[in-house]
């Protein structure tokens, strides 16, 4: 499933896992800066999507 993250894994009650995390640099002065995208696994999942058992 395509999410505002890119593709999300779904289990069989429609929880997300193996999302992916922006990760972002805060600024004393209020702002922001993005800096990447981090996955729980290192990387995008497949288009599989087997959830963990």
């Amino acid at each position: 499933m395509n999410g505002a993250s890119g593709w999300i894994c779904l289990d069989v009650h429609g929880n997300p896992y193996d999302k992916a995390v922006p990760i972002v640099e805060l600024h004393a002065d209020g702002g922001s800066r993005f800096v990447r995208i981090a996955w729980p696994e290192g990387k995008p999942p497949g288009k599989e999507c087997l959830p963990p058992s």
